[in-house]
């Protein structure tokens, strides 16, 4: 048994191993990642973590992998993306919509500002870094109703929100009289429990809305009205009062602190709470207390006497809370938590401590949707504003790519919309409606269209495959050259193996990009030249600037060098070289599945054209005395003139040859063209012009001093103008 329990462990543990160690085995990649716009700063994994960089970044190292990208721009709205890195070159590009803001202000100066929910600030002030869409912006002061208040906001705009906390007020006036004339002098006036004093008893403070008017005096039926206040007008109210015939009198008290009485729904006045005249019959005492249970009793009253009622003390009240929606549709349906529960005016006494949803709809309106908290300290009070809806048309969607197949994965973004919505048809209101639709690897297409109310407009996009685009096209087209103007970036360098004719038969090039990509940039290497017995070793540099999307470059070369050869014999030159190049290519954009990056720098069909005017100056010490023989591959050549052509053993005898220096221009052209992304071919032809006392090439010219450099010549037998040369680069 202890065998079979250690073998199962074993292979248990060594599974565990083999699952996990391709996670563990995830090498490093390079990739690089833009932003549109760019200049985002970027951050590897958590918003929190330390910027990797300014977009464009270029050849970041990253752990392959799953990952999540953040990008932060002034006066953009933060943005993510999560991206999988599987190869290197791979380039990742998140997009970031413009920010807009809310200039808020309000009649009261300090009232707290929320922004669909998240508090931001007091009154006035200016919210920024907003997305773009619609947000609920909502003010509170104290002892003041709160105003909520929908606002779109557009990208790169300020909208504004001018909000009125304290209401509109009017005048309450109330005249009573009775069947024979005048008040009687104990009439008591109350609006909404509030005592109104004066004659008649009236008050000019009153909030735009209805109220309750309550009139009661010892010996007369109390009466309670109605009252609606428009702004800034006086409503009076005529009352008389019934006197009461065999009435009785009703007493109230309870040992809770703060009570009030409620008699049918009117206040009771007084310690203990006394109401007399009251008719005789059944009638309902209610008594409320902060924190406490509202507690309701029946009582029957009789005529001549007193009915006592002493409700002790109070229950402790729940943990519930209050839930209040008025709308400013009569009827509007009210919803909480998703489920109907009536008609607003609403109210709800014990909805449970909490978040809740409540949403307020009408027929021909748009939805108010509110998230509020409820607890016994706190009631939820919604003021719905409700705006009539727009009417409604459809939009009906579909995204192909460039061979009429249809992008399954393609997703629809309605004007300031954020999250995508599916293909297919969409409802939208009616007007001018702008449609984009993106999906992975493809560039967004965008579209302007009018949807007809009741109507359907067809939108039918053509989506094109992300391309090489900017920077990547700069980087791609300047890939191709080494001769060319446009000088390879920081992280590229290459490798060239030359032939020629009439200069040196061999050449071997290295050069590396010192810059990060731009406009301009700077290269430079070494080049290793050699006609078996001469030796040069030269080192090299270029500046280019790009121009036209890097179509064009134009720039300059300067190259220093020292020669050592047989015999003791060495020299030194200089060349000063300008450079204009164009860069095409014959393959496309199009991305080509399980291909990096890297792969599209060059595929077959880059090309690169460029022509180069320069001067040359050098200087050699040496001489044709005692010329050494050359023997390559078989070949044997008589003694070596170092600075005419060889035709005649004379002129190689003679000793009427001393070199110094040269100083030529010359014009270059060179072609080279992309066999794929780590090789390319190449030739050109470098001609160099005859000074006046050297022109003469004749085959017994004696001293000409017309080819590239004299010395040239001892390896070909003829001085030629044109050198002719060719071969094959490699890039990394």
């Amino acid at each position: 048994m202890n065998t079979r329990f250690w073998t199962t462990v074993s292979a248990g543990a060594l599974g565990m191993v083999c699952l996990a160690a391709p996670a563990v085995a995830q090498p490093t990649r390079r990739i690089n990642i833009n932003s549109t716009p760019p200049g985002a700063t970027v951050r590897l994994d958590a918003q929190t973590s330390a910027p990797i960089g300014t977009t464009p970044i270029r050849n970041r190292a990253v752990r392959g992998g799953a990952h999540t990208l953040f990008f932060e721009l002034p006066g953009y709205v933060p943005g993510r993306l999560d991206i999988n890195v599987a190869r290197n070159g791979e380039a990742f590009t998140g997009s970031l919509q413009q920010a807009g803001s809310i200039n808020v202000s309000a009649d009261v100066t300090g009232a707290a500002i929320t922004v669909d929910g998240q508090e931001r600030g007091t009154s006035p002030t200016r919210i920024d870094g907003l997305a773009p869409g619609q947000h609920v912006v909502e003010l509170r002061a104290p002892n003041l109703p709160p105003v909520s208040q929908t606002v779109t906001v557009q990208g790169g705009q300020v909208a504004a929100v001018n909000a009125t906390l304290r209401p509109a007020t009017g005048t309450v006036r109330v005249i009573v009289t009775t069947a024979n004339g005048p008040a009687p002098a104990n009439v008591s006036v109350q609006l909404d429990g509030t005592p109104l004093t004066g004659s008649p008893p009236s008050s000019d403070q009153v909030t735009v809305g209805s109220h309750v008017v309550q009139v009661s005096a010892e010996g007369f039926r109390p009466v309670t009205q109605t009252v609606t206040v428009s702004a800034s007008q006086v409503q009076a109210i005529a009352v008389q009062l019934e006197a009461v015939v065999n009435g009785g009198t009703v007493r109230v008290m309870s040992s809770t602190q703060g009570v009030e009485f409620f008699l049918d729904g009117d206040r009771m006045q007084g310690s203990p709470a006394v109401a007399n005249n009251v008719a005789q019959g059944t009638h309902t005492i209610r008594a409320t207390a902060p924190g406490r249970a509202t507690m309701t009793r029946e009582i029957t009253v009789t005529a001549g006497q007193v009915t006592a009622l002493d409700l002790g003390e109070l229950a402790a009240a729940s943990q519930n809370g209050r839930i209040s929606v008025r709308a400013s549709v009569p009827d509007a349906e009210v919803l909480l938590d998703g489920a109907s529960v009536g008609r607003a005016p609403y109210e709800r006494a014990d909805a449970p401590p909490g978040e809740h949803i409540v949403v307020v709809r009408a027929q021909g309106y748009d939805d108010v949707r509110r998230n509020c908290s409820v607890s016994a300290s706190q009631a939820c009070e919604v003021v719905a504003d409700l705006q009539r809806a727009r009417p409604t048309g459809v939009l009906h969607v579909e995204a192909v790519d460039g061979n009429n197949v249809n992008v399954a994965n393609a997703v629809v973004r309605v004007n300031a919309e954020t999250e995508g919505r599916p293909l297919g048809d969409i409802s939208v209101p009616a007007g001018e409606t702008r449609v984009t639709v993106s999906a992975d690897n493809y560039e967004p297409a965008v579209q302007t269209v009018n949807v007809v109310q009741g109507g359907t407009a067809q939108v039918r996009v053509q989506l094109r495959r992300t391309g090489l685009t900017g920077v990547d096209v700069a980087r791609r087209r300047s890939a191709i050259s080494t001769f060319g103007a446009a000088p390879l970036v920081r992280g590229d360098g290459a490798f060239d193996l030359m032939g020629g004719f009439g200069g040196h038969p061999l050449t071997f090039r290295a050069t590396l990009g010192f810059m990060p990509h731009g406009l301009f940039a700077v290269d430079g290497g070494l080049t290793i030249r050699t006609t078996f017995t001469w030796y040069e070793f030269e080192l090299r540099s270029r500046i280019g600037i790009r121009l036209a999307d890097d179509v064009f470059a134009v720039g300059g070369e300067v190259r220093a060098y020292g020669a050592l050869g047989t015999d003791g014999r060495n020299g030194v030159g200089l060349t000063l070289q300008a450079n204009l190049s164009a860069h095409f290519s014959l393959a496309g954009d199009e991305v080509v599945a399980g291909e990096s990056q890297a792969d599209r720098a060059n595929r077959l069909g880059s090309f690169a054209i460029t022509l180069s005017p320069g001067l040359e100056i050098n200087s050699d010490s040496a001489t044709n005395a005692s010329p050494p023989t050359l023997n390559v591959s078989g070949y044997t050549a008589g003694p070596l003139s170092l600075c005419e052509n060889r035709t005649t053993a004379t002129d190689a005898g003679s000793g009427d040859c001393q070199l110094s220096a040269t100083v030529r221009g010359y014009l270059a052209g060179t072609i080279e063209l992309g066999l794929g992304r780590h090789l390319n071919a190449f030739a050109g032809l470098q001609y160099y012009f005859a000074r006046p006392d050297t022109a003469n090439l004749g085959p017994t010219s004696s001293g000409s001093n017309t080819a590239r450099r004299p010395v040239l010549t001892s390896f070909w037998d003829t001085a030629v103008q044109a050198n002719i040369y060719g071969g094959i680069t490699y890039k990394f």
